[in-house]
C-alpha cells in the first residue's frame, strides 16, 4: 500500500471547504431587485378600453415596470420576463400605442406598425404617476382624455 501525505495540514483544509462552500451559498442569496408591489389596473381613452397598448412605470431609480392592455384594457406589471410587480415607490407613468413593425417577426402581430394613438401628455410628456405599496396595490386605473397633441417616438417635439 502506498502513503501519500497530502501537503495542505487537515485543518487548514477543512476551513478552506467550509470558506468556499459559505461562499457558493452566497452567490445565490444575493439579489438586487428592490421590494415589489404587485400592480394591475385598467386604461380607457375616451371612455373606451384601450387595447394593446404598452404600460410603463418608471421609478425615480432603477428599473421599470412593463405590461400591455389586453383587449378590456386591462394590464398587469412584469418586473422582469417572469417576476410581476414594480418596485415600492413613485413612479412616472407613460402609455402607448406605438409600434414599429418587424417584417422579420415569427408572430404576425409583431410584423405591423400602429401608430400612436395617445396624447403627448400620457407618455412622451407625461403627467401620469402613480405610487406603488408592497403588497397587493389597489387597481391602479388611468382613464385618458383624448384631443391634445400626438407624438410618435421618431417624431421631433417641436417644444423640445
Amino acid at each position: 500500500m502506498i502513503n501519500v501525505r497530502c501537503p495542505i495540514p487537515h485543518r487548514l483544509w477543512n476551513a478552506a471547504c467550509l470558506s468556499f462552500t459559505v461562499f457558493l451559498a452566497g452567490c445565490g442569496g444575493v439579489s438586487d431587485q428592490p421590494e415589489l408591489g404587485q400592480v394591475e389596473g385598467n386604461v380607457t381613452l375616451g371612455g373606451k378600453p384601450l387595447a394593446g397598448a404598452s404600460v410603463v412605470f418608471q421609478p425615480e431609480k432603477g428599473r421599470p415596470s412593463f405590461g400591455t392592455t389586453d383587449e378590456n384594457g386591462h394590464y398587469q406589471l412584469s418586473y422582469k420576463e417572469d417576476v410581476p410587480g414594480a418596485a415600492v415607490g413613485r413612479h412616472a407613468v407613460a402609455i402607448t400605442t406605438y409600434q414599429e413593425g418587424d417584417p422579420g417577426a415569427d408572430d404576425p402581430a409583431l410584423q405591423k406598425s400602429r401608430k400612436e394613438e395617445v396624447p403627448a401628455q400620457y407618455n412622451r410628456k407625461t403627467t401620469l404617476t402613480a405610487e406603488v405599496k408592497p403588497g397587493d396595490n389597489e387597481p391602479i386605473n388611468f382613464d385618458l382624455q383624448t384631443g391634445g397633441e400626438i407624438l410618435s417616438p421618431n417624431e421631433v417635439d417641436p417644444d423640445e
